[in-house]
């Protein structure tokens, strides 16, 4: 039924209805990132709806026609292009192919995300294909070679992108489009609640596999080392042999470290071995007081402590027989019963928790989820995905 509402009014209120809609609202940070434009006329490059990869532009007449419930499926879908960064990761498909390039991407998100859920309706013209519906064997990739091999496109889908003005972006420009469709997607994980209803293959993106030997290096050398400072009680030599009177640079001495190891048993001896001595020779760098081998479950079942001139032995920490839940809660809860101070921490775990019940932590901390535990970004600290320690 054609509205009487004008576009950007279409457009603002299908926003609003899917941010506050519990099965959507983790989209929010995506629905509300870019501009939001819009074109008249036969003659307009867009003729119905399109992403840049960052940008939205819809087509007024086009809009006109559209009730409630396909505006709403045509601002998601706009959007799960902008939040799998379509425009970027499969350019090389549309320098194939444009027409069977935008349509695998569409398949993607209709069939795999979007068919069959409730206060949606599809547009005339958009694409599902129920054989691609299975997202852990599917993606644009495969779906484009798969039709390519058909020879077929089977329509060209509702929607167009601007395939061209990705292309125009400067690296620096990517990079930062990456930083801000990152932290879109992260936003929903700073509230657990908005986690319900995210599916299981996205909740992976707000926690991506990294080089965790680099993270770890960054975040020890970025929390754990004292701060630059000088004083005057101590002329500086150099300059006051110029009859300079500067002071002299120093850095406090760093406080201790805490290492907390999930005593679980997916978590091998060898990969352990191999975590610790790569702790060591951070260690060594950073030289803190101290560093402490807390060893954890469903309460704390050990420590071992290691203090400034003791730091070499790291690697002979022996983990404790495990067993039992898994709560990590129980590691703040501990530093507060005994009155343990730590100007950081990281914690090695299999991630089978309930990432919202981590308990409070008040120092930074670095979460190393491996074995593909199936825990969500924990909404506390830094959270990175390893797929094997030693490898």
């Amino acid at each position: 039924m054609k509205t009487t509402l004008l576009a950007e009014q279409q457009i603002s209120q299908a926003k609003v209805r899917l941010m506050n809609a519990p099965e959507w609202r983790w989209m929010a940070g995506i629905l509300m990132m870019g501009e939001t434009k819009f074109v008249s006329g036969k003659d307009a490059k867009i003729q119905t709806a399109a992403t840049d990869g960052l940008n939205e532009t819809y087509n007024r007449e086009w809009m006109a026609n559209l009730d409630v419930e396909e505006v709403k499926f045509v601002v998601l879908h706009e959007g799960f292009h902008k939040m799998f960064r379509h425009l970027f990761v499969w350019r090389n498909l549309w320098d194939d192919n444009p027409q069977l390039a935008n349509i695998a991407c569409d398949v993607v998100i209709n069939t795999q995300y979007l068919h069959g859920k409730p206060g949606i309706k599809f547009v005339k013209g958009g694409v599902h294909m129920e054989e691609y519906a299975d997202a852990m064997k599917w993606n644009a990739k495969s779906i484009f070679d798969a039709l390519k091999k058909k020879g077929t496109g089977q329509g060209a889908g509702h929607d167009s992108h601007d395939w061209e003005a990705a292309r125009d972006l400067t690296p620096a420009e990517a990079k930062e489009l990456e930083k801000q469709i990152d932290a879109a997607i992260r936003q929903a994980s700073l509230a657990g609640d908005m986690l319900n209803g995210m599916p299981r293959g996205i909740k992976e993106m707000l926690v991506p596999e990294v080089d965790w030997k680099s993270l770890l290096a960054e975040f020890v050398k970025t929390q754990c080392t004292g701060d630059d400072k000088q004083t005057w009680r101590r002329p500086h030599k150099t300059y006051l042999a110029h009859d300079l009177y500067l002071p002299t640079p120093y850095s406090d001495t760093v406080g201790k470290i805490m290492v907390a190891i999930d005593t679980s048993g997916s978590i091998g001896d060898e990969a352990l071995s191999y975590f610790l001595g790569h702790c060591q020779h951070l260690v060594n760098e950073v030289n803190p007081d101290g560093v402490n081998i807390v060893w954890w479950g469903g309460g704390v079942v050990g420590v071992d402590s290691f203090e400034r001139g003791n730091l070499n032995n790291l690697a002979s920490a022996v983990k404790p027989i495990g067993g039992g839940n898994t709560d990590p809660s129980c590691i703040p809860a501990w530093m507060k019963k005994e009155k343990r101070e730590y100007v950081a921490a990281v914690v090695l775990t299999d991630g089978e928790f309930d990432c919202r019940a981590v308990g409070q932590w008040d120092i930074p901390v670095l979460w190393l989820v491996v074995n593909n535990g199936d825990t969500g970004s924990i909404p506390v600290g830094v959270t990175v995905k390893v797929k094997e320690l030693n490898g």
